[in-house]
């Protein structure tokens, strides 16, 4: 199959002050389609946190056998992101299996959680993305972030060249430049990693690997 995709609904409702946990507040919470106003956001009318994705994945024609584009998507309080771009984070990608060469390939991915087009000539300070002021155990399951491992206002970009040695034993070497917002984390900088790994799992151990990091002082925006 050339292209395949997914939409996803998460959301987080009921609790004390709230509505109380039925059928009808659950469905209510799954189709609402705008955010509470100032009123309703503190009493039993409030739909609770709601967070949606979208991703896909699409072989290329005529190169299907080599080269993949994806993109995975999320938005807080909105349809889907495909509804509400300005206000979604993404992070797209590709992979290049390199022909006559089965065990190699080549990828790249960008990735953006600090949405500026939100509130238009507003700061969040990190308030946006992954941010809950009344579920405060916000988007995730037992600790652990359902989102995007980078986080609240980040944004990164990587490529890397991999080589399978089985199905879960590879070596790696790539580059990795991330950079936070420094609304959100004051005197940030643009971190760029350089480095190699490789991973033998059925010995359970990390064989080698070595990163080489350069801090670049971020001129204030």
């Amino acid at each position: 199959m050339n292209l395949e995709f997914g939409f996803e609904r998460t959301v987080l409702f009921g609790g004390e002050g709230h509505s109380p946990v039925t059928f009808r507040t659950f469905i209510k919470s799954f189709i609402s389609t705008a955010s509470p106003n100032g009123t309703d956001k503190f009493t039993s009318a409030d739909p609770g946190a709601r967070f949606s994705a979208f991703d896909f994945s699409y072989r290329l024609p005529f190169v299907r056998n080599w080269f993949t584009v994806y993109t995975d998507s999320e938005a807080h309080d909105e349809v889907n992101p495909i509804d509400a771009p300005r206000r979604a984070s993404f992070r797209p990608g590709s992979i290049f299996h390199v022909p006559g060469l089965r065990k190699l390939d080549i990828r790249a991915e960008a990735v953006s959680t600090d949405p500026r087009a939100a509130t238009p000539f507003q700061v969040e300070y990190g308030q946006f993305m992954y941010t809950e002021f009344i579920e405060k155990q916000g988007y995730t399951n037992q600790g652990q972030m359902f989102g995007d491992w980078i986080g609240r206002e980040d944004k990164e970009a990587r490529a890397g060249l991999t080589y399978h040695l089985s199905g879960n034993e590879y070596i790696q070497v790539g580059v990795r430049n991330q950079k936070a917002s420094k609304n959100f984390i004051p005197g940030s900088t643009t971190q760029t990693f350089t480095g190699s790994s490789c991973d033998l799992n059925d010995t359970n151990a990390l064989v080698g690997e070595s990163t080489t990091t350069c801090l670049v002082p971020v001129e204030p925006r």
